[in-house]
This record gives structure tokens, C-alpha cells and sequence, in this order.
């Protein structure tokens, strides 16, 4: 039987190789790129600007204070948990916390960014 070809007209395979991997080559290393901005780019910022990084560990104390409040309760227990806790990721690994927290705002906003304005849209019947 004749072998199925998937390619166009007058392409050969080697054009076809060679155009894709380009394209999807360039697109990786941009993604790579932007992924370490946003990775790495809040912990340069924070080391360059000490108030700016006195704040990021002021509000992640906060947020643990908060998310041990809320699931343990008030007392001695939540202080205790929350001490614990804000030593481990604000002091000995903020950079690991700092980094986290962006990377899943990032990626919050790039997946639900587009839900929301073809919601705004559709609201407003456009």
C-alpha cells in the first residue's frame, strides 16, 4: 500500500524539521527567560533594596500568622506553630518563599487573565 504523507506540496521533510524546531526553540528559550525573571527577579529586588525585602518578610509573617490562626485557632498553640514556621520558610528560606509566591501569582493571573476578560466581555455583550 502507498505510504500517507503529512507534509505540504513541495516541502521536504528537512524544511519542515528545521522551521519547527526554530519556532518552538525561540518560544522555549523565551519562556525559560521570562520564568527567570519572575523567579529570580523579586530576590535581586529584595537583596538591592532592603526596605523592599523588609517588607516581603513582614507581609509572609503576616500571611503564616494568618493561616495558622485560621486553622488552629488562638492561643499559645498558634504562636508556637507560627514561630516555628516563620523561621523555617522567612528567615532561613525567604528566597525559596519570595520565589514561590510570585511563580504562583504569575501563573494565577496567566491562566485565569484570560477567563476573566472573556467574562468582562461577555457581561458587557460584546
Amino acid at each position: 500500500m502507498a505510504e500517507r504523507s503529512t507534509r505540504m506540496a513541495g516541502e521536504t521533510c528537512s524544511s519542515m524539521a528545521s522551521r519547527g524546531f526554530a519556532i518552538g526553540t525561540w518560544y522555549f528559550i523565551l519562556f525559560l527567560v521570562i520564568m527567570a525573571f519572575f523567579l529570580v527577579g523579586p530576590i535581586i529586588l529584595a537583596e538591592a533594596f532592603p526596605v523592599l525585602k523588609i517588607m516581603l518578610l513582614a507581609f509572609f509573617c503576616y500571611e503564616i500568622y494568618k493561616f495558622v490562626e485560621a486553622r488552629v485557632g488562638g492561643g499559645v498553640l498558634t504562636y508556637v506553630l507560627s514561630g516555628i514556621l516563620i523561621y523555617v520558610f522567612v528567615i532561613v528560606l525567604w528566597p525559596l518563599l519570595v520565589a514561590s509566591y510570585f511563580f504562583t501569582v504569575i501563573v494565577g493571573l496567566g491562566l485565569f487573565g484570560p477567563i476573566l476578560f472573556q467574562l468582562q466581555h461577555a457581561v458587557e455583550g460584546k
